[in-house]
């Protein structure tokens, strides 16, 4: 997580003083802000470890045609000791996967050149359909430009613009109008009304969970049941023990031997769910209710930005609130600022 390459943090607490935190100066402070949304203080600087980077990423696209095929291979690839750089898997059913390796790269030879695709030029397919195709051809690799793989998923908004422009992928459409396509999702919202927020809610998915590795193919299993939707993403993260401060992740139970942490993945789910569109019922609010249920159950977590259907008492049981209460009280923010679970739950009239 992002979390992991800060330095320093510098906020400005509710009585209007400017502090400092790192891993020595106002530890609990500095491992209390992950995860607490602006609800200890306000952030003003971060100080982040960065590395060089290549204007090429280099990507070798691995086809997976049975569940337990891509579960294996992700959980081996992202503990192994010369794991790939960037890892990630695209789930386009419950037994067929794409699992794309990354590493940055330069491109000299003629053959290597041969093998740029930039991706995120107007007319070309949009990202998840063009990693598809692998399961058909089988395994390939490609230099991506640097920023194009970075916004991989920018233009179709992962695989959600497909709900909004259902022929957007057709090859006419992109050659002639792909320029078209929203510069930030968040333009989208301003056309949100109260109508559209609460069909949002009810009978559309957008929802992403962070649980241990382990159990990566009965939760895929339970999506399936749940919200049928594909593709599904898969992102590998390491949870960390940080000793005393924890935050607001818990110390993992199951740390990898002679490591400080244990490998968990992120979940993502974003679409209509089929039975939506075959007008047949579904309930959000129970299905997601069912998904955070599970999650409790296996020590994971629910991404933030998120719509939660948790009781305030079961949000507290999926995140450690030990510190975060205490850093609150310290630096007065009780008084200034709401909790976690204020800012994320769904607006009252919904």
């Amino acid at each position: 997580l992002i979390q992991e390459t800060v330095e320093a943090y510098e906020v400005i607490t509710a009585d209007g003083s400017l502090v400092r935190a790192t891993r020595t100066e106002n530890a609990d402070l500095f491992y209390a802000l992950p995860w607490s949304w602006g609800t200890i203080a306000f952030l003003v600087a971060v100080e982040l470890k960065i590395i060089p980077v290549k204007p090429y990423m280099h990507i070798q696209y691995i086809p997976c045609h049975s569940q337990e095929e891509y579960c294996k291979k992700m959980q081996e690839l992202s503990v192994a000791d010369d794991t790939p750089g960037f890892l990630e898997a695209t789930v386009y059913a419950k037994d067929k996967a794409v699992i794309m390796c990354g590493e940055f790269a330069e491109v000299k030879t003629r053959e290597q050149r041969a093998k740029i695709n930039s991706i995120n030029r107007w007319y070309k397919p949009w990202y998840y359909t063009h990693v598809e195709k692998c399961l058909e051809s089988g395994p390939f690799e490609e230099y991506i430009p640097l920023r194009h793989y970075y916004h991989r998923y920018t233009r179709s908004i992962f695989w959600e613009l497909r709900e909004l422009i259902p022929f957007g992928n057709h090859p006419v459409y992109r050659y002639l109008l792909g320029w078209l396509g929203a510069p930030k999702v968040s333009f989208l919202k301003f056309t949100m009304n109260k109508g559209v927020r609460r069909k949002l809610i009810y009978k559309h998915v957008v929802q992403d969970i962070i649980i241990p590795i382990s159990v990566m193919s009965e939760a895929i299993d339970l999506f399936h049941d749940l919200f049928e939707i594909y593709p599904l993403l898969v992102f590998p993260i390491r949870i960390y023990d940080n000793g005393k401060h924890q935050g607001m992740l818990r110390k993992p139970e199951n740390s990898m031997p002679g490591k400080n942490w244990e490998m968990y993945f992120d979940l993502g789910a974003y679409g209509i769910p089929p039975a939506v569109k075959r007008k047949e019922p579904w309930d959000g609010r129970e299905m997601v209710r069912k998904m955070e249920k599970y999650t409790r159950d296996v020590k994971g977590y629910q991404l933030l930005y998120a719509d939660t259907f948790m009781t305030r008492e079961e949000f507290r049981e999926m995140f450690d609130h030990t510190l975060y209460d205490k850093v609150r009280k310290k630096y007065k923010a009780e008084s200034a600022f709401p909790e976690v679970y204020d800012k994320i739950k769904p607006e009252d009239w919904l």
